[in-house]
């Protein structure tokens, strides 16, 4: 587990040093060609601490721009699960709903005191959901200091890296964020306001309470949260845009490239989500099979 979650903060981190470091691409190539072995093996030995470190922040920081995200899914996979049932009546005295359709973090507690084959399991599909999260948060900015780096590579003479460009990623995310803040979090699956979620999204109607599957899909609830997305799409653009602007097939190839590694990762992450919660589910529903046969069976945390 500490293995796994190490190697997630070192790639997560990595993503970030190539970020900053690809618009000088042909001053890096030209560097690496003069380089010896002992000097590599330094130079490769603090990057990855630096990347250890750094992947910390940014596996937050991509945890806060797609919170909105993950709260609809969450929501959307507790009033799937549950379709054909009644939805909870609210509490008189606390203003909660009296049943919680999807306790995720006591679920998640509960699997922590499972087999060590389950926990294994849903350790990689964590480990699998933050990898695809940070290639989906961090792919628009990727697009664009590669393209820049490549273009810069095929020029004779270089341009400068222009700061103009570096600027722009950084308001780009700056804004990512405060959108992503600005428009807050979705309800937890124990709250009132929940039900105002499953009535907006046709899970139940006001004069009945039986929740059911509704027309609407994981589409609609991506193109519902636009404003949220426009950032990473812009980048995306840019990159495209001036990476066709080159006439060079080669950065066309790169750029078109991270874009699509960034859409198929989000698709990815989202998809990842709902398997994840699946299995998390599921475990709670079958007890552990005891050792031996002298053992009794610890009590479950049943749904």
């Amino acid at each position: 587990m500490m293995t796994e979650l190490y190697l997630e903060q070192v790639l997560i981190g990595a993503l970030g040093i190539a970020i900053a470091v690809l618009p000088w691409l042909p001053e890096i190539s030209d560097k690496l060609t003069a380089i010896q072995v002992e000097d590599a093996l330094a130079i490769g030995s603090a990057a990855v601490g630096v990347a250890f470190w750094l992947g910390i922040p940014l596996d937050r920081l991509a945890d806060t721009l797609t919170e909105r995200l993950d709260r609809h899914a969450r929501l959307r996979f507790a009033l799937d699960r549950a379709k054909g049932t009644l939805f909870p009546d609210k509490t008189e005295k606390s203003g909660t709903l009296v049943r919680d359709l999807f306790e995720e973090d006591r679920l998640r507690v509960c699997a922590l005191r499972d087999a060590e084959a389950a926990v294994k399991w849903l350790d990689y599909h964590r480990s699998r959901i933050r990898l695809t999260r940070a290639l989906m948060a961090y792919g628009p900015a990727l697009a664009v200091t590669l393209t820049i780096g490549l273009t810069r590579k095929g020029q004779a003479p270089r341009e400068p890296v222009n700061p103009d460009w570096l600027m722009g990623i950084a308001i780009g995310y700056a804004i990512w964020a405060i959108l992503a803040s600005v428009r807050g979090s979705l309800p937890r699956t124990n709250e009132l306001k929940f039900r105002d979620y499953a009535e907006q999204w046709n899970f139940i109607r006001a004069d009945d309470p039986q929740i059911v599957k509704p027309e609407t899909s994981g589409a609609a609830v991506w193109a519902s949260e636009w404003l949220l997305l426009t950032m990473p799409v812009v980048l995306l653009g840019a990159a495209l845009v001036l990476a066709f602007s080159r006439g060079d097939r080669m950065v066309e190839l790169a750029a078109v490239g991270v874009a699509s590694m960034t859409v198929m990762s989000a698709w990815a992450w989202w998809r990842i989500g709902f398997t994840f919660r699946t299995y998390l589910h599921d475990l709670a529903k079958y007890p552990n099979k005891p050792a031996s046969a002298s053992e009794t069976i610890a009590p479950r945390c049943d749904l």
